[in-house]
């Protein structure tokens, strides 16, 4: 591989279909004219795994990039560039569908491979670090998720520059990470400058410009500025649902944080209803244990008791502050935000293509 220069240079992502597109049918005629193993096979895989995740089918791409990740050990290297950047993908996909341990383990092994190999200014190993950034937010480690994100964001500036699409998504990382160690302003600061890129390079409507709103409209609630993010967290959810329809765990996110705001503008009733959504159908995605299953439980027991069922809510509280213990642990800030009887907001990452 060449250096980030002169190595392949992620293209900017079209729209987001909510369906496969003709990926879905290429893979088997690849497996049937050249075999399982054969390079373009694995690509084809890689390719539909992708798909898989822009249209939310989550546990399919960690299917997929499983078995093409086993196969490009096997017969192309584990150190090679190929097999590194399946190793990342799934990395992030078993974040997405919530074995953060695992991913850890796993992206921790690929970026020490990938540093070694290809040293830490090179495309796979920023992708590996961002995405070990990442996992390690998500797991609570914060001290260790900043430091590494400073790091990897200079290295992405130094490498590809500010428009480049991987760039944004680490910029976008970076104000996550200061958020969740208290600096909402600078958060605010960053991510409005990331979502102005992503309009004019995508537009309004293109899903990794709406993380990036659903990101700033939860900085800002974080921020105590409630009256600038209610209005742009009811347009994106709007958008999502038209871009990636009802049931997109991104959409659902979105809603959640909507519910959010509903109870912070004392509509009680609208947040419920919601809650109950977003909980049905995050829970047919997602295993109970799932954080974002976690977090929208732990949502809707809040709205319950807002609305006087004292009783009930209490004990759903309970239920979830015990699982979110054993699962994150007794000090991860979701833990003691269900302790607490604290509501959950919860951000958007865009996924790398």
């Amino acid at each position: 591989m060449g250096s980030p220069r002169s190595g392949r240079r992620a293209a900017w992502p079209g729209p987001v279909p909510r369906r496969p597109p003709h990926r879905h049918r290429d893979l088997p005629e690849w497996r049937i004219t050249y075999g399982e193993d054969h390079d373009q096979t694995l690509r084809s895989a890689n390719n539909l795994a992708v798909s898989f995740r822009l249209v939310g089918r989550l546990q399919e791409a960690l299917e997929l990039d499983e078995e093409t990740l086993r196969r490009r050990d096997k017969y192309t290297g584990s150190s090679q560039a190929s097999t590194l950047e399946v190793a990342t993908r799934y990395g992030r996909d078993l974040r997405d569908v919530g074995e953060l341990e695992r991913s850890q383990e796993r992206l921790e092994k690929t970026l020490a491979t990938a540093r070694e190999v290809f040293g830490s200014d090179h495309r796979v190993t920023l992708t590996a670090a961002k995405n070990l950034v990442v996992t390690w937010r998500r797991r609570g480690r914060l001290d260790e998720a900043y430091e590494l994100i400073t790091t990897t964001s200079h290295g992405y500036e130094r490498t590809m520059g500010p428009r480049h699409p991987d760039a944004l998504a680490c910029g976008l990382e970076v104000a996550c990470v200061r958020s969740a160690r208290g600096d909402h302003d600078e958060a605010c600061q960053l991510t409005e400058d990331v979502l102005s890129r992503y309009n004019e390079i995508l537009g309004p409507d293109h899903p990794f410009t709406l993380a990036a709103a659903n990101d700033l409209a939860i900085f800002r609630a974080r921020a105590g500025n409630n009256a600038m993010a209610r209005p742009l967290i009811e347009d994106t959810a709007g958008r999502f649902v038209n871009a990636l329809g009802p049931d997109h765990p991104y959409t659902l996110v979105c809603q959640m944080n909507l519910a959010n705001a509903h109870i912070a503008a004392k509509e009680v009733s609208e947040a419920l209803r919601l809650d109950e959504h977003c909980l049905h159908h995050l829970s047919a995605k997602f295993k109970r244990e799932h954080p974002t299953v976690l977090a929208a439980a732990a949502n809707l027991a809040v709205a319950m008791r807002e609305m006087g069922a004292q009783q009930e809510a209490a004990a759903r509280l309970a239920e979830v502050a015990e699982t979110a213990a054993r699962v994150l642990g007794p000090t991860h800030p979701n833990t003691i935000a269900i302790q607490q009887g604290t509501r959950i907001n919860s951000d958007i990452e865009p996924a790398e293509t």
